[in-house]
């Protein structure tokens, strides 16, 4: 059966338990990013979206920096190829940035790769903006965005 068009793709979002679901998460990992290390889906939030015919196809994480409990960090996301270009993205960001908000949180941080211009749209989308932390966590490809919860 073909992938439905992306315009179309309606996908249902559901908060999982990182640690139970290690395997469902680092498989999403590898197929969304597969040039990356899976990140520790043992910490944090974890949410996955499903097709209509319930498969996988996009996940995220949200986690506290180490730094400050008030700042979230969004650690890690994805989407597969076929799902691409219908919003997943951006509405796994507004789903962790309700949670952030409902924890606490003061402000969400996360950072993209220079040329991974869907993500950063995204980002600017939602409201994140482009700052320079006092220490750097990536590398000198990396752009760091973050935005105020409130």
């Amino acid at each position: 059966m073909a992938a439905a068009p992306p315009d179309r793709l309606r996908a249902r979002i559901r908060e999982v338990c990182g640690a139970a679901e290690h395997d469902l998460l680092l498989d999403l990992q590898r197929a969304c990013l597969p040039a990356d290390v899976p990140y520790d889906s043992a910490r944090g939030w974890w949410w996955v979206a499903h097709n209509a015919d319930d498969v996988p196809v996009a996940f995220a994480g949200l986690t506290e920096t180490l730094a400050d409990r008030r700042m979230g960090y969004l650690c890690r996301a994805g989407v597969i190829p076929a799902a691409r270009g219908a919003g997943l993205q951006k509405r796994l960001i507004r789903v962790r940035l309700r949670r952030a908000r409902a924890l606490g949180m003061r402000w969400v941080v996360t950072d993209t790769q220079r040329g991974n211009c869907a993500s950063s749209n995204s980002l600017i989308a939602c409201g994140f903006r482009l700052y320079l932390p006092e220490t750097a966590w990536a590398g000198p490809e990396t752009l760091y965005w973050r935005r105020a919860i409130g």
